[in-house]
């Protein structure tokens, strides 16, 4: 019997039992001997659907780790670690070598899986193959377990050493440097322009170094980002707390990374900044070293005075740029600053700001200059998909080990744990960075292949035959002549900054967020079947296409590694 509501009256109504909706049926059973839960249901809408899980973990939905295991090993980032990072374990009781824990944790987070360690994923077929260099049925056998949780903990406690931190910092900067020269021909640049910007994360609770900031409404951590605008490859990033000012003490970290691509890629290094960034010391810093910069300035009354008389008697133009020299208080000396007037159709004022450099006049006049600036809106674009595709999770408390197998732990020392858990939070950073490095060059892998080393970069190349993909997946059929034109094509470059002070980005193209790449290609679904000699995992079929098509490409991937800085 059923009860309707009648908005007159209540009555009860009877129907057949037939023809009463149908619960959803769940069925819960475990396999005597592995333990796995089997789930069986039968859903309410049509019966003649059943869905079950398969048992003995031969599904998966991380196929992709086996490309990204692919785009690892290529670039030698891991070998790179494992041969300078400091183990102090005992080879004896060791179960997963150093190499084994950092590959798992990297794939664990390009897949999408934030923490240190997942039950999820624990005896998942796909993990364990990608991360397994074993040959045969072994890499799927029933010993291929990932590390547990505390295994993990401990890494991120060995990475926190002095030493080893340094090495994950360069290893961020030297995967960059490579992909730059990769996606090049394996040529030096010309010119390479570095953007560095602050880029807020959030915290949660009193963490060590978290402060809450004005600015941004909310309480943060505020690390500095050194990235390639144009290309999107990240160069370094430096912790710092919450409430320090992007100036403070960032000449250290700008000026190693401006050298060691000046010596390894580029001929010409141009840094590029806002104006949170105006400081005599750090442009003094950067002249010293011979380094270019382009930088906000920010206004006040001396220079607005100087402007008044361009800004009341310019000609109707879309931007004017007047040529300047201007000397702050707390500048030693004179520099160029260029007073840039932009036009706002039906506004009442227009649209004026200073920029300050130390660039030759001649070969950057300022109408070469405000497009230039401008771009450092893919700056920002990029750091938005650092945080949306690996949301860095600083969470590290100061909590010391005080026991250890139900004993108390005796000291001979004390623990400084405030500088063990900025350490640890430095290491998480570094981590997330080196899986948006690597994301990156899978993406850019997935939409072009690397010029080969005798096509000469701006010149008019055939272009492919375009390759069908799968659904949800951009084309990219439309003829790129210059390496420029595919990396923008591939990081979403081409998205309009503003149109008028980039005239050469009139044509928003297609492009991929990492989001999205992870969702398409990554994110797969694949069965697995055993063989004598070999496993063979089954993928969808709607990502055979764009699986097809990253392999052609990753084919004719030939890394360039640089030497020891």
């Amino acid at each position: 019997m059923a009860f309707f509501v009648d908005f007159d009256r209540i009555k009860p109504c009877f129907r057949p039992e037939s023809s009463l909706p149908t619960c959803l049926k769940i069925i819960h059973s475990f396999h005597p001997q592995g333990g796995n839960m089997s789930l069986s249901i039968v859903l309410p809408f049509n019966q003649s659907i059943r869905i079950k899980s398969a048992s003995h973990n031969h599904t998966t939905s991380d196929a992709g780790a086996f490309l990204l295991r692919s785009v690892i090993d290529r670039t030698g980032i891991l070998d790179f670690l494992t041969e300078r990072l400091h183990d102090p374990r005992d080879p004896q009781r060791t179960q997963h070598p150093l190499s084994q824990l950092l590959l798992q944790w990297l794939l664990q987070l390009m897949q999408g899986w934030g923490s240190l360690w997942t039950d999820a994923v624990s005896q998942d077929a796909a993990f364990g193959a990608s991360t397994s260099t074993s040959r045969g049925d072994g890499v799927v056998g029933s010993d291929r377990t990932l590390a547990s949780q505390p295994t993990m903990s401990r890494l991120v406690r060995l990475l926190s050493i002095r030493k080893n931190l340094s090495h994950l910092k360069a290893a961020v900067l030297k995967l960059a440097m490579e992909h730059l020269l990769v996606r090049n021909g394996g040529r030096r640049r010309d010119e390479v322009v570095i953007d560095v910007d602050a880029m807020p994360i959030d915290a949660h609770g009193n963490q060590l170094g978290s402060k809450y900031h004005g600015h941004y409404k909310r309480t943060i951590f505020l690390p500095l980002i050194a990235s390639c605008g144009e290309t999107g490859d990240v160069l370094g990033v430096q912790l710092r707390p919450g409430t320090q000012r992007e100036v403070t003490d960032c000449e250290d970290f700008i000026v190693p990374i401006a050298h060691a691509v000046r010596q390894h890629v580029a001929d010409q290094v141009i840094v590029r900044m806002d104006a949170g960034f105006n400081s005599g010391a750090l442009c003094a810093r950067l002249e010293a070293e011979n380094i270019g910069y382009l930088m906000r300035l920010r206004k006040n009354k001396k220079l607005e005075q100087m402007a008044a008389k361009y800004v009341e008697d310019r000609p109707l133009e879309d931007t004017t740029c007047i040529e300047l020299t201007y000397r702050a208080k707390s500048w030693e000396c004179t520099r160029r600053v260029v007073l840039v007037i932009k036009s706002r159709p039906g506004e009442l004022f227009d649209k004026t700001y200073f920029l300050v450099t130390n660039l030759d006049a001649k070969l950057y006049p300022g109408q070469k200059l405000v497009p230039m600036y401008s771009q450092r809106g893919k700056a920002e674009m990029h750091q938005g998909e650092m945080k949306i595709a690996n949301s860095a999770s600083l969470s590290s408390s100061p909590r010391p080990k005080s026991h250890y197998r139900q004993r108390p732990i005796e000291r001979t020392y004390e623990v400084d744990s405030d500088a063990e858990v900025g350490a640890e939070n430095d290491v998480r950073l570094q981590i997330s960075m080196l899986v948006y490095q690597l994301l990156h060059i899978s993406r850019c892998n997935l939409h072009s292949p690397p010029p080969s080393s005798d096509e000469t970069p701006g010149s008019e190349q055939t272009p492919p035959a375009p390759t069908q993909c799968a659904e949800g997946l951009p084309q990219t059929d439309s003829p790129q002549p210059a390496v420029e034109a595919v990396l923008d094509e591939s990081t979403g470059g081409a998205l309009e900054t503003d149109a008028q002070d980039s005239p050469d980005l009139d044509r928003e193209e297609t492009h991929m967020h990492i989001r999205l790449f992870r969702l398409c290609v990554l994110k797969v679904g694949a069965t697995m079947a055993r063989h004598g000699r070999y496993v063979t995992f089954y993928i969808a079929q709607s990502a055979a296409q764009a699986w097809k098509r990253f392999l052609e490409h990753f084919q004719q991937l030939r890394w360039h590694t640089v030497p020891e800085y």
